[in-house]
Order: C-alpha cells, then sequence, then structure tokens
C-alpha cells in the first residue's frame, strides 16, 4: 500500500530545491522605506528627515530608497487647483531636491507656482477681463 503523505511534505518536497531572492526582498524593502520617508516629508515638511533616511547607506540602497520615494512624490504632484495648494507643490519641490539635486524640478516648480499665483492674483482682481465675458474672445 501506498504511503499517505500530507500536503504540507508534498509541497516542501517540491520547493526543496527553490533559492530565494535576497536582493530583490531586500530592494522592495528599501522603496517601502523611500516611500515611507517621502509620505512623512510630505506630513511634517522636514527635508532634514527625509536627507537622514539616505545617510549612512551605499549608494546601491539610496538608489532603491530614492526609487521610492520619487514614486510618492511623482504621484503627489498636481496642477494647483487652489491657492493653498501652492505651498504643498513647493514642499514637493524641496523634497525632490533633496533626493535629485541640481535635477532642475524645483526650480520648474517653483516656476509653476509663480505662474499660478499671478494668475489667481489677476482673476481676483478687479481687472474688468478677467471679470466678465466681454473681454474673452
Amino acid at each position: 500500500m501506498g504511503q499517505v503523505r500530507s500536503a504540507l511534505e508534498i509541497a516542501l518536497e517540491k520547493t526543496a530545491d527553490i533559492q530565494g531572492d535576497k536582493t530583490g526582498a531586500q530592494s522592495r524593502e528599501l522603496k517601502v522605506e523611500g516611500k515611507k520617508a517621502a509620505t512623512a516629508y510630505l506630513e511634517d515638511r522636514d527635508p532634514k528627515k527625509l536627507a537622514s533616511v539616505l545617510s549612512g547607506k551605499k549608494e546601491a540602497d539610496q538608489q532603491f530608497i530614492k526609487e521610492g520615494a520619487l514614486s510618492i512624490f511623482l504621484a503627489a504632484v498636481r496642477l494647483p487647483s487652489a491657492e493653498d495648494d501652492l505651498k504643498k507643490l513647493t514642499d514637493i519641490g524641496a523634497g525632490l531636491d533633496v533626493l535629485l539635486p541640481d535635477s532642475g524640478i524645483p526650480s520648474f516648480l517653483s516656476r509653476l507656482t509663480r505662474l499660478c499665483s499671478n494668475t489667481w492674483m489677476k482673476v481676483n482682481s478687479s481687472d474688468p477681463c478677467w471679470n466678465s465675458s466681454s473681454c474673452r474672445a
């Protein structure tokens, strides 16, 4: 008669020669660490804390952390729909400057913020062309 084996025993036999990918698991953990750091930065707006996550790490590890953080920052970038959004956009630029110094992204976001701010000032002003349909084409 055949021997009765449990499903666990059968599964262990079939997976005995499978090796785990330590580098893949480590890269996922570092990306999650970067995502957590970016989320915390967006809540407290402290660039020193964000920079401290990178300090003391190997260059390869920093790349994974930056990758995770960038995914959060880039998802948070939206065209401002109200004046309150301008501060958030400026803060995202400061966070990106910590991760990617000399990338030009903070400068771009700063110019976008100024453009939106100037537009809202005109809309809220007494300029008759902004407040009536008679000046629109």
